[in-house]
């Protein structure tokens, strides 16, 4: 998840797929994801994977 936010990041937004897709199967849950965020220094990408995918609202 962290390279998929990578990606975004520097506009290449191919990955972004494959990130809401593990979203939905369940692959990482909130922390993580807000994990992979931080390591990825796109802290807001991930609290909108999570809004979005995860339906939480939560900060």
């Amino acid at each position: 998840m962290r390279w998929f936010f990578v990606m975004l990041t520097h506009g290449d937004g191919d990955g972004i797929h494959e990130a809401i897709r593990l979203a939905k199967a369940g692959a990482l849950d909130e922390e993580q994801v807000r994990e992979a965020g931080r390591l990825a220094r796109a802290p807001g990408s991930a609290e909108a994977l999570i809004s979005t995918v995860l339906g939480s609202g939560r900060t």
